[in-house]
């Protein structure tokens, strides 16, 4: 009878652990490809990505590149407004570890359209307009938290960008035409919540497709689509 009993424990065991067995080969079955396991969040992304902006620029009173710049614009305030928009792209490079959270920093160049150069009264006969749209260089800041939706990442994050503002101005008197130009800049930083989404596409290369709101700075509404390669 004792031994009875002990074969059929033993034959129980077998077949729960069978059963298990199947249960897990059935779970990993259901994860994507790129997937090793169920805790596999932990993540670097290296992207390259293009975006489109809406800008507020009013009241950024630019600074010349060189010295006063020339005397004839020297305290006139210039200054760009106008609600405009931001056009371009760049890398980011991404670190995503366990439980999610995540940060990294990017770098991008942007033309800034729509928007309009003012300045105070000038002496007579002489004017000014800029030769260039400007060119905005970005660099970005983030942190924020990623979640686990099984064939992607939701993520949130805080994003702080700093933006020099560039351009070119050129100088005009009235008899002599155009008499040059100078480089003139101005900085500004946003801060902005940002969500996307981290799609692997199959354990190198992902898409990020991500919105953000800008609270401060020239960055307002914005969206941006990126690809890359990326490693667990």
């Amino acid at each position: 009878m004792g031994r009875c009993s002990l074969a059929m424990a033993a034959c129980a065991g077998i077949a729960l652990a069978a059963t298990s067995a199947r249960a897990d080969d059935e779970e990993k079955k259901d994860l994507p490809s790129w997937r090793d396991n169920e805790d596999d969040i932990p993540a670097i992304g290296l992207e390259a990505y293009g975006s489109g902006m809406m800008a507020m620029v009013n009241g950024y009173n630019l600074s010349s590149s060189r010295g006063d710049g020339p005397q004839p614009l020297q305290d006139k305030n210039l200054n760009l407004r106008g609600n405009g928009w931001l056009a371009g792209g760049g890398l980011r490079l991404t670190l995503q570890a366990k439980f999610g959270l995540r940060g990294g920093f990017g770098l991008g160049v942007f033309t800034l359209g729509g928007t309009n150069l003012a300045y105070d009264q000038l002496a007579p006969g002489v004017s000014v307009e800029m030769e260039r749209r400007p060119v905005v260089l970005d660099t970005e800041l983030y942190i924020g938290k990623a979640f686990d939706a099984r064939y992607f990442y939701p993520y949130v994050d805080l994003k702080t960008s700093f933006d020099y503002i560039t351009t070119s101005l050129a100088l005009s008197i009235d008899g002599y035409g155009n008499v040059g130009t100078s480089d003139y800049h101005v900085w500004s930083a946003t801060v902005a919540p940002r969500v996307g989404a981290f799609i692997p596409i199959n354990s190198d290369v992902f898409v990020d497709l991500a919105g953000q709101y800008g609270l401060t700075g020239i960055q307002r509404a914005a969206f941006s689509v990126g690809i890359g390669i990326w490693d667990d």
